[in-house]
């Protein structure tokens, strides 16, 4: 399986930008039980701290993936303030990747809910930052959805 061929590759590569490009690569996988394996990385000694955002920046380039990247953070939140405590700046980082793929009014309104008990210090300006995103992308797809779906079917892309 490719996968683990990039995993083990990973795992054994001496050069960083060699085990960069792998863990990039592994997010990119739309399996689902690749996509856990993926997001079980986060939480081992595989990768270390400053690298978990490389894996889930593959993740929110396809629907199964932004699904299950919100799924991760909400179930996991304690583990992952842990691993990437507040102060820090990597959780602001993630937050803003493992949301940035969101695209529905329905996303946006499960993240606000995630979020309302929240002490969002350390990341509160990411946090907003990524709302500001997602509301854009809504409005910019309710504004211009048709006209980009007749532009990709004229140029065959669909």
């Amino acid at each position: 399986m490719q996968y683990d061929k990039v995993l083990n590759y990973y795992r054994t590569s001496t050069n960083s930008d060699e085990r960069n490009t792998c863990l990039r690569s592994l997010g990119r996988a739309q399996d689902p039980e690749l996509i856990q394996r993926t997001l079980a990385m986060l939480f081992g000694d595989d990768i270390k701290s400053q690298d978990v955002y490389m894996p889930v920046g593959g993740l929110r380039t396809h629907p199964a993936g932004v699904k299950a990247l919100f799924a991760c953070m909400t179930e996991n939140w304690g583990e992952l303030t842990k691993r990437l405590p507040p102060a820090l700046s990597m959780l602001g980082t993630m937050v803003t990747i493992m949301t940035s793929g969101m695209t529905t009014q329905d996303q946006l309104a499960q993240l606000d809910k995630f979020f309302a008990d929240k002490n969002n210090n350390g990341y509160d300006q990411s946090l907003e930052q990524s709302k500001d995103s997602i509301r854009s992308k809504i409005s910019w797809l309710g504004r211009d959805r048709d006209d980009v779906a007749a532009w990709l079917k004229a140029n065959k892309y669909m």
